[in-house]
């Protein structure tokens, strides 16, 4: 059978390990397969090129950027995205070919049902949790946000997604090391895209996090039904939502200090304040502010250009979102998890 007109790309960082089975699963089903790897060190690039991938390093600008990156790079208009540790089982393989079988269809774009897979389990449960997101669509319909830790493809206004039938087994974590690890990185990211976005969370939420995330993986997400290692799946995923929060706070108050540390060194240099910010390139610019009573509230720059602020992203070891993996910020518990503030 011919390849379909489809370009399926992954987004990897050192998963040599999981990649194999993904691959295969899209080796004749689609036309083109595009790995964007940001700097695997375990052969995952050699992994991939054997497989008749085209591979394309890009460093790491976190979750969102990556795979609009990747999607730039695609040559066909209908693009699926797969993580490195999920596998398009034959049935949805089916439904792709049944989708093309009087050639291409109209622009729209496709939930895929991606079902989470526990270490220990050589199939799902028959109740496992699934996520249900687009994840196969045309070009024209939409394309992947632009933010370091979501990546969900964000839709044109006025299109509604479609349902393809089959599933993507997720095997969304190596252990439970491997897992608390991705999610304490994820935590980190997280917390710096609150700031970003200008988003305040109250203080209850530090109370409330860990409880109620803790019930939404066991009840919700049916962690329940998984025994042992569902309960600490469902506890790896409440204490990742009690990070989050508790680091934003954390920075909230370092930042508070840091502004009172400034405005008392401000008063022992005469009534002038300096604020420290860092400018494009990493050079230092300082900005002295009137704070003198007669003063007229203006201020110089010194030690640089003009002052302008930068974040600067926290990369990922691993890459993953989870939205699940460590190549993605997706959805599943085991992985890297959850969207919401």
């Amino acid at each position: 059978m011919q390849p379909l007109p489809i370009s399926a790309f992954i987004i990897t960082r050192n998963e040599a390990d999981r990649l194999p089975p993904v691959l295969a699963a899209l080796q004749g089903l689609v036309a083109e397969i595009v790995v964007v790897d940001s700097g695997s060190t375990d052969g995952t690039q050699d992994i991939a090129a054997g497989a008749g991938a085209r591979v394309i390093h890009h460093d790491w600008p976190g979750y969102g950027p990556q795979k609009r990156f990747a999607e730039d790079q695609c040559r066909h208009d209908w693009l699926l995205n797969v993580d490195a540790d999920e596998v398009m089982q034959p049935d949805m393989a089916q439904a792709l070919r049944d989708l093309f079988a009087s050639g291409p269809p109209q622009p729209a774009a496709y939930r895929l049902n991606i079902v989470e897979v526990f270490p220990g389990e050589t199939i799902p449960h028959g109740l496992a949790f699934a996520d249900d997101i687009v994840r196969f669509w045309h070009r024209s319909t939409g394309r992947y946000a632009d933010s370091i830790v979501h990546d969900r493809v964000k839709l044109e206004p006025g299109v509604v997604p479609r349902k393809l039938k089959g599933r993507i087994l997720h095997y969304c974590s190596r252990s439970i090391g491997h897992t608390m690890e991705k999610l304490n990185r994820y935590s980190d990211m997280q917390a710096e895209d609150l700031d970003i976005r200008g988003r305040r969370l109250p203080w209850i939420r530090l109370l409330l996090e860990f409880p109620f995330a803790f019930l939404k993986a066991y009840f919700q997400r049916r962690h329940v039904l998984r025994g042992t290692y569902g309960f600490i799946t469902a506890m790896n995923y409440a204490s990742y939502r009690f990070w989050r929060v508790a680091k934003h706070w954390e920075r909230r108050i370092l930042a508070r200090a840091a502004r009172a540390d400034a405005r008392r060194k401000g008063d022992d240099d005469g009534g002038m304040t300096t604020i420290g910010l860092s400018a494009p390139g990493g050079d230092s610019v300082g900005t002295r502010l009137d704070r003198s009573p007669d003063g007229d509230g203006e201020g110089g720059s010194f030690g640089g250009g003009g002052a302008s602020s930068k974040w600067g992203n926290d990369t990922v070891a691993d890459s993953n979102g989870s939205n699940g993996s460590d190549s993605s910020g997706g959805g599943g518990d085991g992985g890297g998890g959850g969207g919401g503030d």
